[in-house]
């Protein structure tokens, strides 16, 4: 007796990306895309008149934070994470801010 016929696996279904999260925040996207643009841009321009030579250690610390932020930021914006973006941006800005101040 023959084993009965063997019938192939179903072709895989193509992967669909993962749908991104979005809060009432972000739900538009263009102007959620320049809101975080426009807190990058105020922070680095902060942070550009700030004279990094005769900062303290902890002042040269905070600075390089804000930079990292604003690196940070610009890569989660790339990604379309603009809840993140906008956090890490603020921060950025309040460290410049603080910077400025000295």
């Amino acid at each position: 007796m023959d084993p009965p016929p063997v019938e192939p696996p179903p072709a895989p279904t193509p992967a669909t990306p993962a749908a991104q999260l979005r809060t009432p925040q972000t739900a538009d996207t263009s102007g959620a895309a320049r809101t975080v643009r426009a807190a990058i841009d105020t922070a680095r321009g902060i942070l550009n008149t700030v004279d990094y030579g005769p900062l303290s250690n902890d002042l040269k610390k905070a600075y390089n934070d804000a930079k990292l932020f604003l690196q940070q930021a610009e890569d989660a914006l790339k990604q379309g994470n603009f809840a993140f973006a906008q956090g890490v941006a603020k921060k950025a800005d309040t460290l410049a801010k603080e910077l400025a101040r000295r």
